[in-house]
């Protein structure tokens, strides 16, 4: 090692700030942190509307099928209100003869034991359109999916705060245009739109928070966010049960848009940790400005480190903000060993979360009262993922979520439906299936935003996200499959495949004492507890 290197090194050792983390710790007051993190956290209310729309939305109703009569012709209409059979009268004689038989293409809605209206009656979803409930899901998915490739990478460029407000303001229009759209291509137009703005808002509100949180806090705040995505699941259970109709319940969907929308608007900041990548002249004035109240503590190894690492004129920056490529991640081998596993485990998640629930159908469930389970099954499983982040590291946590949500997977799917004593332990499994399968959601989010670098952090997320709504789309085709051959065959074949997956984790990185990673060029830093304080 050459003389420079090691005056140099011995340098940086003397200096207090080595690092953003040590940048940011330096911070005089930290409230902008905690309110940033609750803001972004509490976009996630704009989630469960359209999560829930499926069910909650095209809820069912009675119908009856109208046909006009005829002094030529009698009608009998089947008791699924579905066929009309109709008979040619012979004058003069109380002897029909069979013409033929149709379908009904007009229908008399009236309020059914659970939902007064639905969106079922504006588009005749029953009958031979009952596909089009089926449809609905598939579009809202494919919508998360092309959110996953294209807003990723816009947050990564223009800033999380302007894409995050854009796709809240762009959801509610969406929501909007679901109550006066009369085609259905119109609705799903606006469907599609919804569940791409919302599953935007998932993700990148999830990387955004971890960018604002101290490394010991990022388990916390993955617990945070989860909290409010199991809330709106419950406000939107409730309010749809009390209200019972599906355009007022649209409209308290726009509401939780706008919330969020005008408090992010108003106190929200830009992500740091973006800042410092893609503009570092704005950084530089964004920590001046922090300093401001208290410029003593502007001490000068802090000055040196904005003047060696950021810049202080704009012309700097702009040449500073290419140097991080997309084809530069695609080179690196580490990041894309790691992301080929971590797609693996998206996919795994996906699976076994729909394997969960397509168990939990069998009870019949109220859809009330369902997603007001799921709300407080996502609840218990935070707090699970809070308790054993404190002892333990990212791949333990992997192993033990996946395994168990695996397991239980299967095992609520093997067992028949025989008696009191198999349903019980059917419900059993599917509720600490949830609780093991929220923990393994909220941990491979945490593990991929900490191993990618914030210059592309996004997008590679959302690419590893994407795989797993990818394979999600595949969930009918196999459920109809399984619904042919043998009933246990989806959740068995999920589960057992998350339970195989669960040993992958030793050829991860374990991420949890690193320093997130800002840029390609900067190795991770593995971070001693000392002097690391929580929020």
């Amino acid at each position: 090692m050459s003389t420079f290197h090691s005056l140099q090194k011995l340098n940086n050792n003397r200096r207090e700030v080595n690092s953003l983390e040590d940048l940011i710790k330096r911070i005089p007051n930290r409230k902008w942190q905690i309110i940033n993190i609750i803001l972004y956290s509490l976009a996630l209310l704009s989630v469960g509307g359209s999560f829930t729309f499926n069910d909650l939305g095209l809820g069912a109703l009675k119908y009856k099928c109208l046909f006009p009569n005829s002094s030529n012709y009698s009608v009998k209409i089947s008791p699924n209100q579905c066929e009309v059979k109709l008979y040619r009268n012979v004058s003069g004689s109380s002897v029909t003869s069979y013409i033929s038989t149709e379908s009904c293409k007009s229908f008399y809605y009236s309020p059914g034991e659970i939902f007064e209206t639905s969106a079922i009656s504006r588009f005749n979803a029953v009958c031979e359109n009952k596909f089009l409930i089926k449809l609905d899901l598939f579009i809202y998915l494919l919508g998360g999916i092309l959110a996953s490739m294209s807003l990723s990478p816009m947050a990564d460029v223009f800033g999380r705060k302007k894409v995050v407000s854009g796709m809240l303001l762009l959801g509610a229009i969406a929501e909007l245009g679901m109550t006066v759209a009369i085609p259905y291509v119109f609705f799903a137009l606006c469907r599609l739109s919804e569940g791409y703005f919302t599953s935007g808002i998932y993700q990148i509100c999830f990387t955004t928070t971890l960018e604002f949180s101290p490394r010991t806090s990022r388990d916390s705040i993955a617990v945070l966010i989860y909290l409010f995505f199991a809330f709106s699941l419950i406000i939107n259970a409730f309010t749809s049960w009390l209200l019972r109709k599906w355009i007022p319940f649209l409209f308290v969907s726009i509401v939780m848009y706008c919330i969020p929308l005008l408090c992010i608007l108003i106190f929200g900041v830009e992500s740091p940790r973006w800042l410092y990548v893609k503009k570092p002249y704005e950084f530089s004035k964004f920590i001046q400005k922090q300093f401001k109240s208290n410029p003593e503590l502007f001490s000068t190894d802090i000055q040196f480190f904005l003047k060696e690492n950021c810049t202080t004129t704009k012309v700097k920056a702009k040449q500073l903000d290419n140097t991080d490529t997309l084809l530069s991640v695609l080179r690196n081998k580490k990041i894309m060993f790691n992301m080929f596993f971590l797609v693996s485990f998206a996919i795994s998640t996906y699976l076994v979360y729909y394997g969960i629930l397509f168990g939990a159908s069998v009870f019949e469930l109220n859809p009330h009262i369902y997603y007001a389970f799921l709300g407080i099954a996502e609840i218990f499983g935070s707090i699970l993922m809070f308790v054993l982040s404190r002892f333990l590291s990212r791949r333990p946590i992997h192993f033990i979520s996946f395994f168990f949500s695996g397991l239980l997977c299967a095992i609520a799917g093997i067992i028949p439906k025989s008696n009191i004593l198999c349903i019980s332990f059917i419900y059993f499994s599917v509720v600490m299936g949830k609780l093991f399968s929220t923990v393994s959601f909220a941990n491979h989010f945490v593990w991929a935003s900490e191993l990618y670098p914030t210059s592309h952090r996004s997008l590679l997320t959302g690419v590893t996200i994407s795989s797993g709504r990818i394979a999600v789309l595949s969930i009918p085709y196999i459920k109809f499959l399984a619904e042919e051959i043998w009933q246990p065959l989806l959740p068995l074949c999920f589960g057992g495949s998350a339970v195989i997956i669960s040993f992958l984790c030793i050829f991860v990185q374990d991420s949890k004492k690193l320093e997130l990673m800002d840029k390609i060029v900067q190795s991770p830093v593995e971070l001693d507890d000392v002097g690391d304080t929580n929020i």
